[in-house]
């Protein structure tokens, strides 16, 4: 590994804001590069290739010796890769076929189905297209085109299942090729738009209640990204990865057609990451893919107004691109300007996405679209001044810093001169090493004691985090065959963020991230019978950020503030946006990524299969330092930077997975999947704005390793009407903490349950648990923490006007304790009923999670209850209308998550009951 540090001279704030000219014009000309290798080796691909010569060897396991044509669609969807289109009203999915147990040639099957139910098929390269038949024999069936018979096309699906929790779905997102939850050798959640709408899920964390291992902490009041088996997960935007939003932004759930939680690593394909998860955000415009067959318009639009002032506006509207029937697109808007739980907590968001979809030709189409997203919230800190008597009743210690600082200029908050030149509350304030001795700055004038109410938080109406985020993806497709299949695939993403709360914490986060990927799916059969599937591929990606932040001189004194009073001028410190403070932190980050990516997945033959695939990645890594001289200490290690130096570094990688499964076909009740992962993998470290400290790249500790052992059994049974999967994990892996700038080592051990049953159409269950253990071993002197007054002997008139803070090895935690916010035991359950009423349809779900008690920070000097949360909703549909309502916390049970950092002096209380009612129309 090499490191070089050079001299650079600082450039204005316009240019730093921008991607240096060489990174995009080598961009630029390697997408023509790859545009171009791609057409020669397609054209030489056709050039090769018949219809489909391989279509012959497709075979498909039947299980009964007699099925209706919807389980017959299904499977074949399911074993084959094509997808299956056509008109419910044009085809009768009750139909039934009589069979023969035993595999069976996909061909041999379409004729058969053919001369038994009257339907004809029209395959096209994906997709089978499903008519009904041709009675008048007189009649050119070649000349009929049977994209235009599709009106409305409905992609197949599960009509006994009407609220989708059975993972019937395939999914290319995953490993690049068509896989169903059940065909994926890994612990795989899927979670459809209706089981959203259905279970009341807002945020990301809210997905406990249907996906394990998915318990997220409190990040500042901003659900951005999921904790995903004890740690921070990443979050994917249809396969490509997302800048960073550990609490930079809310990720849009309400927005989504569709979730993929996938725990463990991201596959080859993606690129390299950690192990523990992602989450792969599919948005509504996905429906683009089918309105590319519509012969009209369709759309929603849905209101939804509840407590707290919350008021959310959503249009949807699809539909075909001139007369062929080969384009489509889909627009989808939301509008949201609402209140909140808690006090002086208000959020507005405004979304936009846009997706196209376009055949060119039997074989090429193109695929584009993209995201805009504009969010306004402040950042929410919970509580301050934490006991057990306050977790455990209520009784909140009131009272306001003794030593007064004067406001000079009047303008209602401490500035840096006026706070410096009087207290010296920089720091966070005080390392009490070796002794505790109290100081003048930190004596606290306590006023007696009240009883908090739950809304009432560390936040502030002149606290913001705005954020203005761009999405874009181009995606050009050429399918010769099931079997053959090229991808050029573009992505763009940016994120500018402004966060700003009175507490003491300025930030502005402006990160950028390209990504160029081809590949290319090559499936194959052989006469020993031998069938797989091949990708091969390569990815290109640059990530720039700017980063500003007062992170190292902050003044934050959490219990400064009384939240039974609010915000004033004595805890109110000053804004750097408006020259009031200085900024720490000044940072320009670049690097580019370039991996190459196999991927391979075989059928051996028994029932068994293997998949597997390695990546190799490089890296070059860089960072311009534009703050004042200082010096940066991070996990033991110093460095002095001066204004405008530069750091470089580069480095080279490896990572790859492999599992192996089989399948068990049961006779005609189950199919029964046991499986075992392994998986290495080397991923970047990063901060919140997904680039490095520069104590990261001076030192060379920007690359972490991190492994996954994985074995689990995955059952469909009762006709498809049960699904079941568990799964035992350990896996190790390292993280960067932004805070306290050190690596922390986490081991997690767990066993994960996952069960869904829809005995009928008018029932529908599911159940979630997770049993886990995770463990953070820290490195340096450990991670910055509050230190609790009680535990250390002080008193909070001691303490309460400032705050004392050390590293946990100073105070003889360590040097591995459990995670905390992460009980061993989470449990979900919950019921969907549908019934006939009137003219219409009633839905009603109801269900539960339940959470184990759980200590808030490293030092388990709090404990926060177990708890049980109760979700309720109803809708009643009739004819293009729904009518909705949904409660969650439906007992108004108190109970409380920890805090992402700091967790030993802050926890957030958790929401009371809010009820929701909306109204839909679609057409």
């Amino acid at each position: 590994m090499h490191i070089k540090t050079a001299s650079a001279k600082p450039t204005d704030w316009m240019a730093r804001t921008h991607r240096p000219p060489d990174r995009r014009r080598t961009f630029v000309l390697l997408l023509i590069e790859l545009l171009a290798a791609s057409c020669l080796v397609a054209n030489a691909a056709a050039a090769n290739q018949e219809e489909d010569p391989n279509r012959s060897s497709i075979t498909v396991s039947l299980g009964s010796q007699s099925e209706s044509l919807e389980e017959l669609f299904r499977r074949i969807e399911s074993q084959t890769g094509y997808r299956v289109f056509f008109s419910r009203s044009k085809i009768s999915l009750e139909t039934r076929v009589t069979l023969t147990e035993g595999r069976i040639t996909l061909d041999e099957l379409l004729v058969l189905i053919s001369e038994q139910a009257e339907v004809e098929f029209v395959v096209q390269n994906d997709r089978i297209l499903v008519t009904p038949a041709v009675i008048d024999q007189s009649t050119d069936t070649a000349s009929v085109d049977p994209v235009l018979e599709l009106e409305p096309v409905t992609i197949m699906g599960n009509a006994v299942d009407p609220v989708g929790i059975i993972p019937q779905r395939p999914s290319s997102t995953l490993f690049g090729m068509e896989r169903t939850v059940l065909e994926t050798p890994r612990s795989v959640s899927l979670v459809e738009g209706e089981m959203i709408d259905r279970y009341s899920i807002r945020t990301i964390d809210q997905f406990i209640a249907v996906s394990p291992g998915t318990m997220t902490d409190n990040f500042f009041g901003v659900p951005g990204s999921m904790d995903i088996r004890g740690s921070s997960g990443d979050t994917f935007f249809r396969g490509f990865r997302r800048v960073e939003n550990r609490g930079n932004f809310v990720t849009p759930i309400t927005a989504t057609s569709r979730v993929e939680i996938v725990r463990g690593p991201p596959t080859p394909l993606h690129g390299p990451g950690k192990v523990g998860g992602f989450l792969n955000f599919i948005p509504k415009t996905a429906r683009s893919d089918s309105s590319r067959y519509l012969t009209k318009p369709t759309g929603s639009v849905t209101l939804t107004a509840g407590t707290y002032d919350v008021k959310l506006a959503e249009v949807e509207l699809g539909g075909p691109l001139g007369e062929s029937g080969r384009g489509g697109y889909y627009l989808y808007g939301q509008w949201e300007d609402s209140g909140s739980f808690y006090r002086r907590v208000d959020y507005t968001n405004e979304l936009v996405q846009a997706a196209f979809n376009f055949d060119l030709s039997d074989v090429w189409r193109i695929e584009f679209g993209g995201m805009l997203q504009q969010t306004e919230l402040p950042e929410n800190e919970g509580w301050n001044r934490i006991t057990q008597d306050l977790i455990d009743h209520g009784t909140y210690v009131t009272g306001h810093p003794t030593q007064v600082i004067a406001d000079v200029n009047g303008n209602g908050r401490l500035d840096d001169a006026e706070n410096i030149s009087a207290l010296r509350l920089d720091n966070f304030i005080f390392s009490p090493v070796p002794t505790f001795t109290p100081r003048p700055s930190t004596a606290f004038t306590p006023t007696g004691t009240t009883i908090l109410s739950r809304r009432d938080v560390l936040t502030d109406t002149q606290s913001i985090n705005n954020s203005e985020n761009q999405t874009g993806y181009f995606d050009l497709i050429g399918t010769y065959s099931p079997n053959l299949e090229f991808k050029l695939q573009a992505f763009y993403d940016r994120m500018d963020l402004r966060a700003y709360n009175t507490t003491g914490f300025n930030a502005l986060r402006e990160p950028e991230a390209f990504e160029a990927r081809v590949s290319l799916r090559h499936g194959f059969a052989t006469d020993i019978g031998l069938s797989g599937t091949n990708i091969v591929g390569a990815s290109y990606r640059t990530y720039d950020a700017l980063t500003q932040g007062t992170t190292a001189t902050n003044y934050t004194g959490f219990d400064r503030r009384d939240l039974s009073v609010g915000p004033t001028t004595q805890d109110r410190f000053g804004d750097a946006f408006l020259g009031e403070r200085a900024y720490f932190n000044d940072d320009i980050n670049g690097r580019e990524e370039t991996g190459l990516f196999l991927m391979t997945d075989l059928s051996l033959g028994g029932g068994f299969n293997l998949t597997g695939g390695v990546r190799f990645d490089s890296y070059n890594v860089d960072l311009t330092e534009n703050s004042d001289t200082k010096v940066a200490l991070g996990g033991g290690f110093a460095v002095v930077t001066e204004k405008g130096q530069r750091f470089s570094d580069s480095d080279d990688a490896v990572s790859y997975s492999a599992s192996l499964s089989r399948e068990w076909a049961m006779g005609d009740a189950w199919t029964v999947v046991p499986y075992f992962t392994y998986a290495e993998s080397t991923a970047l470290e990063v901060n919140q704005s997904g680039a490095f400290d520069v104590t990261q790249v001076a030192g060379g500790r920007w690359l972490a390793d991190s492994d996954i052992i994985e074995g689990g059994v995955k059952a469909i049974g009762m006709e498809g009407r049960l699904y079941f999967a568990v799964a035992g994990y350990e896996q190790n892996r390292t993280r960067f903490d932004a805070q306290s700038l050190v690596d922390i080592g986490l081991n997690a051990r767990g066993l994960e349950i996952e069960a869904r049953y829809a005995p009928n159409e008018a029932w529908a269950f599911t159940f979630a648990s997770t049993w886990q253990k995770t463990e953070e071993t820290p490195g340096g002197l450990g991670v910055l923490q509050l230190l609790p007054p009680e535990l250390f002997g002080l008193t909070p008139a001691e303490t309460y006007g400032g705050r004392y803070r050390s590293l946990t090895a100073r105070v003889g935690v360590g040097p591995t304790f459990e995670s905390p916010g992460q009980p061993d035991a989470v449990l979900s359950l919950y019921g969907s009923h549908n019934r006939p009423l009137g003219a219409g349809t009633l839905s009603l779900t109801l269900g539960g999670t339940y959470a184990k008690e759980v200590t808030s920070g490293p030092l388990n000097y709090v404990t926060l209850p177990d708890y049980l949360l109760v979700t309720s909703s109803a809708f009643y549909t009739l004819d293009s209308w729904r009518f909705g309502v949904s409660v969650r916390n439906l007992f108004d049970e108190r109970y409380f998550r920890t805090q992402a950092v700091f967790g030993d002096g802050l926890v957030m209380p958790g929401e009371g009951r809010t009820v929701e009612f909306s109204i839909g129309y679609s057409w």
